[in-house]
């Protein structure tokens, strides 16, 4: 009962989806960012302090700018849109939790999440993306063999992703849409695709 949600991200923008559901899907508070703290780190730190914000979405790249401050309320750190440093991750998640989550667009916000590690942060090692969500799946294949194959542990290969969450296709991009929406090789579902993403992953040995 006592959380608050940050809604910092513009509306165009997918993850402000995913900020109003976390707000509205559980009767919280939503704590609305002005313009004019989404452009300026030292008010958007004031806006965590005074509304007591307990619950927060933010870039690697913001949490880099935003200036050293006691934020006792915010217990719950999601961090995604491009790759988490282990420095990073590490400074801010004294005294909270860090979830390092990982998607594009083309899968209704993430895919992918990954509570980090204090301990593991400590050694410079940087966070991982994680296990699918429920509902979502994520292989990484050898698209560019002839017939797609999974790519043993420690090996890297592309990452294709797919389940519920996925789109349908890109709005009059048809060649677009064949080129990244592709038939999913391990699915009995009829028309199953994935989408491939581009990135180039690997599962790391101590995966479990």
């Amino acid at each position: 009962p006592q959380s608050r949600v940050l809604q910092v991200t513009s509306i165009g923008f997918d993850i402000s989806a995913l900020e109003l559901a976390m707000a509205f899907g559980n009767g919280l508070p939503l704590c609305l960012a002005s313009e004019e703290a989404r452009r300026t780190p030292a008010f958007l730190v004031s806006l965590l302090q005074r509304e007591q914000v307990t619950t927060a979405v933010l870039t690697p790249a913001l949490l880099a700018v935003l200036p050293a401050a006691p934020l006792a309320a915010l217990a719950v750190l999601g961090v995604g849109g491009e790759a988490l440093p282990a420095a990073l991750a590490a400074r801010w998640s004294d005294g909270r939790a860090v979830i390092n989550v990982y998607g594009p667009t083309e899968v209704t916000v993430y895919i992918s999440v990954e509570l980090c590690d204090p301990a593991e942060l400590a050694t410079g090692r940087a966070p991982a993306i994680g296990r699918p969500i429920p509902g979502g799946e994520a292989l990484l294949l050898d698209l560019a063999a002839g017939e797609p194959g999974l790519v043993p542990a420690g090996i890297v290969g592309e990452l294709a992703i797919g389940g519920v969450g996925l789109a349908q296709s890109y709005l009059g991009r048809a060649g677009r849409t064949a080129e990244k929406f592709v038939p999913h090789p391990f699915s009995r579902l009829p028309g199953a695709r994935l989408y491939r993403t581009g990135d180039r992953v690997r599962q790391r040995p101590d995966f479990r």
